[in-house]
């Protein structure tokens, strides 16, 4: 498979041997996401079809190599390393190695608020020197292929805490998800069968069953894996092949990108995966069209292609925003262009709002209602955020960064806008502008007018809050040329101050961000998000094998109901007729189930008749309630739960609780 994918790579896009390794997990992963999406929906993952996706790749590469392609990044001769370089590297290797020890050694099966908590200082002060070692050696590195792979390496670094240190998974959706992969793998398809997520839904199954190995070993590694061997290869022929710069500036600003906090990139999710391929796309898209260069414009359209499959929230509007570029890359006349592409901006400005209220009608698995009071929500959007000091030197920095990083980030994409029209690239310009405003007017509409009845109120945005990050990455190449000036300027300047100092900020910011793309509990933003331990799964089992045979349902908090959900899958669901719910899952999943409301009740005052409701709703005589021993007022949960409930089981020493309730 990898040497299918290097030669996709060589023959399609005219990468050399060591760029076309690296980028092999993605030329492979595209091609099976799409024709393996067609084919699920179709027929479903069966093993005909995977016959048939096993000679995918392999095809590919045979077409490939009757294509003739000139290979345009020449480093078959790369320029020596200085001795000086070869240090810093070295130094370099060293921390980022004991960076990854450290985490390893700290992996944990406990309920923890993240993956900060409970651990030292010490892997921040490796990923800092890591970080400014990386940082001096782009710095005046001419060796393209040393420095993209030095750069892989650091962004795999950056996403992969919550996989090295979390065995048992991290995260509610990537559970969800996986126990879905597993339901392909065994049985071919997902029942009700969905348009969305399926890119993954194939992907890992097929690799699981390629390579004879778990599930869980590809869907925890897929992301880290597939966008660190894929973004900074992109990033770095973005800026070269875009703006011109020379290798020193191209690397450090591909590792600029990660100054960007990244909570979508830590954990293997279809969302994760598409907000990876949309920077993808954006990238060879916009090297299409800068170069003129077809390949990369066939690379944009896959890549776009496979999004939509991923995740259709972000795959609808990419690809009609690929259709813009293509038909900005045509040669219609200047008055024909603007005729075409003004409706279909104005198509894919509300195509998020209609797939919405389409699936609604069509699936009863998102209820969507019109909600009339824009106003009300766009008045909540806008706010302007300040920062109290806590009085603590890092955190500090850390929280000024994220508070007021937008507006930095908001300057350098205003200069480069400017800039760029004095340049003359109007057309570059024109793409990026009109792609954050279609997404960004489709996360308005979405926050603006779409209430979605199964879903709890403090997840109410998160699908408009979704579309405006997503409209934040057309902005990158903006606010990427005012930082390429930028480092022009201080690589030409004389003073040893600004030389000094300018790596060293770059470091902290870099340090800043990765605190800030994971969970955190801290004197600014207290977390109450427990992470999967060993105490769940024990949980969960005891109640499977308590219950037996006999129907029930289990009053618990998502961490819970996500440890279920690993071990048995979707196991059981109810028919009910109450609200928005047809059927209701045995545990409170999503958070808009009424047995969520039924949790939040027994947390307040355990009862037998706020259990015995809860039975009725769904017909069913035994029902149990979970508490965990981080809930405030655990003693007095337990106290009062042991007096109204039938029965009750001690897990692992008291840190979970099990109460039984009969009708």
């Amino acid at each position: 498979m990898v040497s299918c994918g290097s030669l996709i790579n060589r023959s399609y896009l005219g990468l050399n041997l060591f760029f076309s390794l690296l980028l092999a997990p993605l030329a492979v992963a595209v091609p099976i996401i799409i024709i393996g999406s067609v084919m699920y929906i179709v027929s479903g993952l069966s093993l005909p079809t995977f016959l048939i996706l096993l000679w995918v790749p392999l095809c590919i590469a045979i077409i490939g190599l009757h294509i003739p392609c000139k290979i345009t990044v020449h480093h078959t001769n790369p320029s020596r390393i200085s001795s000086q370089h070869l240090y810093l590297i070295a130094v370099y290797l060293f921390c980022i190695g004991s960076f990854f020890t450290t985490i390893v050694l700290n992996r944990t099966t406990d309920s923890l608020l993240g993956p900060w908590d409970h651990i030292s200082a010490l892997p921040f002060i490796l990923y800092y020197i890591g970080s400014l070692a990386l940082f001096t050696v782009l710095l005046h590195l001419h060796n393209t292929i040393v420095g993209v792979y030095l750069l892989s390496v650091h962004f795999f670094a950056s996403f992969s805490v919550a996989l090295l240190r979390f065995p048992l998974g991290f995260g509610f959706d990537p559970l969800l998800h996986n126990a879905a992969e597993k339901l392909v793998l065994a049985h071919g398809t997902v029942t009700p069968k969905t348009f969305y997520y399926i890119g993954q839904y194939v992907l890992v199954p097929f690799l699981s069953r390629l390579l004879d190995l778990p599930v869980e070993t590809f869907h925890q590694s897929l992301l880290p894996i597939l966008l660190a061997s894929s973004v900074p290869v992109f990033l770095y022929c973005a800026s070269r092949k875009v703006f011109g710069w020379s290798t020193p500036i191209s690397l450090m600003l591909a590792l600029l990108f990660l100054t960007l906090p990244y909570p979508h990139l830590i954990m293997t999710t279809p969302w994760g995966l598409a907000y990876g391929t949309t920077v993808l796309t954006i990238l060879s898209s916009s090297i299409a069209l800068s170069c003129k260069d077809a390949r990369y414009g066939f690379a944009a359209l896959c890549l776009g292609l496979a999004t939509c499959f991923l995740h259709p929230l972000a795959g609808i509007p990419l690809c009609l925003f690929l259709i813009i570029v293509i038909i900005f890359a045509s040669k219609l006349t200047p008055l024909l262009k603007i005729l075409t592409i003004v409706p279909i901006f104005i198509l894919s400005s509300i195509s998020i709002p209609i797939a919405f209220l389409i699936n609604a009608k069509i699936s009863s698995q998102l209820h969507v209602t019109l909600n009339m009071r824009p106003w009300n929500n766009l008045t909540q959007s806008i706010h302007l955020q300040s920062l109290q000091t806590r009085f603590l030197p890092l955190l500090d920095f850390s929280y000024f960064f994220l508070t007021h990083g937008g507006w930095i980030f908001l300057i350098l994409i205003c200069a480069g806008s400017i800039l760029l029209k004095k340049k003359n690239q109007l057309i570059l310009l024109s793409i990026w502008i009109l792609g954050a405003g279609m997404f960004a007017l489709n996360g308005l509409l979405v926050t603006s007018f779409l209430h979605f009845d199964t879903l709890a109120a403090f997840e109410q945005r998160d699908y408009g809050d979704r579309m405006f990050q997503l409209a934040t990455l057309f902005c990158i190449p903006l606010a990427g040329y005012t930082l390429g000036l930028l480092l022009t300027t201080l690589m030409q300047t004389k003073s040893t101050i600004v030389t000094m100092t300018t790596p060293l900020l770059l470091a902290s910011v870099l340090t800043s961000s990765l605190y800030m793309s994971y969970p955190r509990n801290d004197a600014y933003a207290p977390s109450h998000g427990y992470t999967l331990s060993a105490t769940d799964i024990s949980t969960v089992r005891v109640i499977a094998e308590h219950a037996g045979s006999a129907p029930y349902i289990v009053i618990a908090n998502q961490v819970v109901a996500s440890a279920a959900i690993k071990e048995f899958g979707f196991a059981h669901y109810y028919k009910t007729k109450q609200g928005a719910h047809e059927t209701l899952f045995y545990y409170p999943i999503p958070t808009g189930s009424p047995f969520f409301q039924t949790y939040l009740s027994m947390l307040r005052a355990p009862s037998h008749t706020t259990m015995n409701d809860a039975m009725n709703l769904v017909c069913v005589s035994r029902s149990y309630f979970v508490v965990r021993d981080y809930e405030p007022r655990f003693p007095i949960i337990v106290r009062d739960a042991k007096k109204t409930s039938d029965e009750w089981h001690a897990i692992d020493g008291g840190k979970a609780f099990i109460f039984l309730y009969r009708k």
